[in-house]
């Protein structure tokens, strides 16, 4: 079987080197250029894994970027590059350092959720608000306890065109400000995405090919209209976190991805089992807590 697996932030150096190993041993690893030309009719792909890796956390750059060069293995790297510019991190990295019940209370106290949302995990009821409102509250969070601005958590610019240009790596984009797109107006989901390819583009002075929906669930974080949008932007193919092999006749706009190995280890059946961490449930549980605006 074909597939695209994701990773994200890999903080054990040793761990991230025997997933690759795994991966390396299990398929031939193949670029994002080669799975274009597969969709393209150009090439055939037997038993390949495109690697892709999503957000731009700093251990892309010190963890996973030297171990691709060492085990000579392509891979797609999906950032934001106004994150990347301003030097900040995502506003899912800062929750992580964040009492997760205080934060929770704030939600419920500034009347954008009924209470019993406090029994769902916080990255959770986050992803069903606006990047914008979201922002808000973080800094007011940070206000109230005197906090600073979090240090940097995603890879600079620099870092990303020496990624680029060690042959390695393909940049593809991932939003501006990495938004859950469903949750914001028509126009805004647009300017994340076009935006986020025309910066990409001017950053690393080079044609911006790919794109990533961030959190990634068809249907639940995008819809037809991102869809359209990437289309419009120019990039040649998407990728959402739908589980599922690369096939020929599958929509290159937006195409699926693995990012558990317990699943390839199940082969074609493991693709098709639910996942343990289904997020889609319990959103909808969440949207249904959510305060009228």
């Amino acid at each position: 079987m074909n597939i695209a697996f994701y990773l994200h932030d890999e903080q054990d150096a040793a761990a991230c080197r025997g997933k690759l190993l795994k991966l390396k041993s299990r398929f031939r690893m193949v670029s994002c250029e080669e799975v274009r030309a597969f969709y393209a009719g150009k090439i055939s792909l037997k038993n390949a894994c495109c690697l892709t890796i999503d957000d731009g956390w700093l251990s892309t750059y010190r963890i996973v970027f030297p171990l691709l060069k060492e085990l000579e293995i392509p891979a797609a790297v999906f950032v934001s590059p106004q994150a990347c510019a301003d030097g900040g991190c995502f506003w899912f990295q800062e929750i992580k350092t964040c009492d997760q019940d205080a934060l929770k209370r704030m939600l419920v106290e500034k009347k954008l959720f009924r209470k019993e949302v406090m029994r769902f995990p916080l990255e959770l009821i986050v992803k069903e608000l606006p990047i914008d409102l979201v922002n808000d509250v973080l800094a007011e969070y940070r206000a109230r306890r005197g906090l600073p601005v979090p240090a940097r958590g995603v890879v600079s610019p620099a870092e990303l065109r020496e990624m680029a240009a060690s042959g390695w790596v393909e940049i593809g984009a991932h939003t501006q400000t990495h938004p859950v797109l469903s949750k914001e107006t028509a126009e805004r989901s647009e300017r994340e995405i076009l935006e986020s390819v025309g910066a990409l583009k001017e950053l690393l002075g080079a044609p911006v090919k790919s794109f990533a929906y961030p959190n990634g669930l068809p249907g639940t974080d995008f819809g037809r209209r991102e869809i359209e949008a990437v289309k419009k932007s120019g990039v040649a193919c998407a990728f959402s976190v739908r589980p599922g092999v690369l096939r020929t006749g599958s929509d290159v706009f937006s195409l699926p991805r693995v990012g558990s190995m317990k699943r390839i280890a199940l082969g074609p059946l493991g693709l098709k089992l639910p996942s343990l961490h289904d997020q889609e449930r319990p959103r909808r549980a969440i949207r249904e807590l959510l305060r009228p605006q």
